[in-house]
């Protein structure tokens, strides 16, 4: 973390270096969230970041991208996905719920035989940390599969990209 704090405050923020205000705002959100948070938690070790899938569903393939994954203990995981708003999405706090999330966990659980414990939505601009509850797979998948049958209707207000032709989501 220190090594990443004196990068950002050191070449970032300088005043001599041209920066939209708004993004030498949101650094100095950033560092003070990693000057804060238990981002490098000594007793969690990070498996993988910025991990890929494919996870099929039905006749479907769902694609993603898991930030990071983090073992807690033994044979047990957790999921761990930055969030670069400064604002809390008011249906997650609302509801602790959060379909990608589950997708994540449901998909990371099947292909590479992992055992996730947790599902934790970070916000470090606004330094805000959201547990998200899980849901069991039957219910992700079907829910799945009903978004893939409004997109096939041609709902044009759905923005999962789902290419027909490949039979892929894209999340």
């Amino acid at each position: 973390n220190e090594k990443i704090i004196k990068i950002l405050e050191n070449n970032l923020l300088k005043k001599d270096i041209e920066l939209n205000e708004k993004y030498k705002h949101k650094i100095k959100l950033f560092v003070n969230w990693l000057k804060n948070s238990d981002f490098q938690n000594k007793k969690n070790s990070i498996l993988a970041v910025e991990k890929n899938f494919a996870w099929k569903v039905g006749d479907i393939f769902v694609r993603g991208t898991v930030d990071r994954i983090d073992k807690i203990g033994e044979n047990e995981y957790i999921i761990i996905d930055y969030k670069t708003s400064e604002k809390v999405n008011e249906f997650e706090k609302d509801t602790d719920f959060d379909l990608t999330m589950n997708i994540y966990k449901h998909a990371v659980e099947e292909i590479f035989g992992l055992n996730i414990k947790g599902l934790k939505l970070i916000y470090p601009l606004c330094d805000k940390e959201i547990s998200i509850k899980t849901e069991y797979k039957e219910f992700i998948k079907n829910k799945i599969l009903k978004i893939v049958k409004k997109i096939e209707k041609n709902d044009k207000n759905c923005k999962i990209c789902y290419k027909k032709n490949l039979r892929t989501l894209q999340i």
